[in-house]
């Protein structure tokens, strides 16, 4: 399980990066529309390691614990290094933060940290319900293709 959460959440990271470098580029990164973008990533990246998991541990099918718990632990690997990276980039780019800030309706509260703070909770509640759904609907087709 490791490896693969291990895998998995370092190429999560890593598109999540790629994303934020694209879009940071294009001058779009204060379209606050576009996490959607993220959404689909980590969507990707729970199909893929669920479904890497339940190949390499087959008795593993129907139960859905084992693969909330991989796509969990998966997306925690890739959040939270994407959350030390946006501190480490927050705290570089003022005028992008101050930009950040004045949005956020408690700029006093909003510092580098809480910001990433915010990614780790929404990373974490994405990853529980997508994990649920992936899950099912890989298991659903596994069981179809054995009959």
């Amino acid at each position: 399980m490791q490896k693969i959460a291990l895998k998995y959440g370092v190429w999560m990271f890593l598109s999540l990066v790629l994303l934020f470098i694209v879009v940071h580029l294009l001058g779009l990164s204060q379209n606050m529309q576009l996490r959607v973008l993220n959404g689909f990533i980590h969507l990707a990246f729970l199909h893929l390691s669920i479904k890497a998991y339940r190949k390499a541990n087959p008795e593993s099918v129907n139960n859905y614990i084992s693969g909330v718990a991989i796509g969990t632990y998966m997306t925690m690997i890739a959040v939270v290094l994407f959350a030390i990276a946006m501190i480490a980039y927050l705290n570089i780019d003022t005028e992008f933060f101050n930009a950040l800030k004045s949005n956020f309706p408690y700029p006093d509260s909003f510092t580098p940290v809480t910001a990433s703070i915010g990614i780790i909770v929404e990373g974490l509640a994405v990853s529980v319900i997508g994990a649920y759904i992936v899950t099912r609907l890989i298991d659903g087709f596994l069981e179809e293709k054995r009959k």
